[in-house]
């Protein structure tokens, strides 16, 4: 059994979300075996038992249904039935991210939009085309910043690819012509250093928080 528990606080209101994990075994997937949500100890979600309830924002139940317990109830956060105080927690969840980086498993390659950051930092480039898309200000602060860390560094460019791919490049300056190298032919050091320094421009810098393992 895994148990894991977050505080949030937005405005006057102190949710807390609390998760219990299981593992019936090592061939088969985790299962909730139970999640609770509360604003300011009134109960807005639980799962148990194969069972989520869902709350009114005075504590009152308001609707109950079975669920598969490979999900849990914050999988439903968008179903009409949703209590509006649970989209806010689920909104406020999205400014956290938790990131334990491989930088040997960091693709190069931006396969498609992607507002979230795998754990490992995977799907790096990915993400750091829709930040610096959305962001133009920071990616300029955060080229800024790169250009002082990395020595020689010019820039940083997403080259096109067959299938509206982009590829993850950065571009030094050299005698007589630029070098460019693709982000998988960098070191693990350079790697990170990259990942971290984007993080802290697109996501720590607008009030996301951040969890580093």
């Amino acid at each position: 059994l895994q148990e894991f528990e977050i505080d949030v606080e937005l405005g006057d209101a102190l949710f807390r979300y609390r998760l219990e994990i299981g593992f019936p075994g090592r061939e088969q997937r985790p299962v909730v075996i139970r999640e609770k949500l509360t604003r300011n100890d009134l109960v807005l979600l639980l799962f148990e038992d194969g069972v989520v309830r869902l709350f009114d924002d005075g504590g009152n139940e308001r609707s109950n249904f079975p669920l598969d317990a490979h999900r849990g109830g914050m999988a439903f956060v968008g179903d009409p039935l949703a209590n509006s105080e649970i989209a806010a927690f689920r909104d406020a969840l999205g400014e956290f991210l938790l990131l334990k980086l491989a930088p040997s498993g960091v693709k190069p390659e931006a396969r498609k939009s992607s507002h979230s950051l795998f754990v490992d930092g995977g799907d790096f480039a990915s993400w750091y085309e829709t930040e610096s898309n959305a962001d133009t200000a920071a990616w300029v602060e955060f080229i800024k910043a790169m250009q002082e860390a990395i020595p020689g560094l010019s820039t940083i460019n997403l080259g096109p690819l067959a299938r509206g791919d982009k590829l993850f490049e950065l571009v030094f300056r050299g005698k007589g012509r630029d070098a460019t190298f693709a982000l998988d032919e960098l070191s693990d050091g350079q790697i990170s250093l990259i990942v971290h320094y984007a993080i802290l421009f697109f996501h720590v810098r607008r009030g996301g928080a951040v969890a580093l393992d």
